[in-house]
């Protein structure tokens, strides 16, 4: 075994998935998970992710608001808080307009998450990360 990890130096826990065993040593890597798409608000500006395979525990959200002209980026790392930036135009690089926070009423859950934005019936394109 020492042969073999001398041999290959990266043959070490932090390489090999949690609770996996490769020739003597015990994986504790998590793996990160990604998922995004693209879904509409509804009718009271809520927006509702289901369907992953994992708890996210990072989220970045961003909308264009057609009658304002603007565009809204939420991020949050927990289940609850929100922070939000709205841009002048499509450009994030663009005039800060404003900036704030919102509470999500819903914890996440496996599978999911959920904001209410405010805003309805605009497309959104989410990122979710764990």
């Amino acid at each position: 075994m020492t042969q073999l990890q001398a041999a290959e130096g990266e043959l070490v826990a932090g390489n090999i998935r949690n609770g996996v065993n490769v020739f003597g040593v015990t994986g504790n890597l998590t793996p990160r998970m990604y998922a995004e798409g693209f879904q509409t608000t509804d009718g009271n500006g809520g927006l509702w992710v289901t369907g992953l395979t994992f708890k996210p525990s990072i989220v970045y959200l961003d909308l264009f608001d057609v009658p304002s002209q603007s565009t809204y980026v939420y991020f949050s790392s927990d289940n609850a808080q929100w922070t939000w930036v709205r841009y002048a135009g499509t450009n994030p690089s663009g005039n800060i307009q404003g900036t704030g926070t919102v509470t999500s009423p819903n914890a996440w859950g496996n599978g999911g998450f959920n904001i209410s934005t405010g805003i309805a019936g605009r497309s959104a394109f989410w990122r979710a990360w764990r």
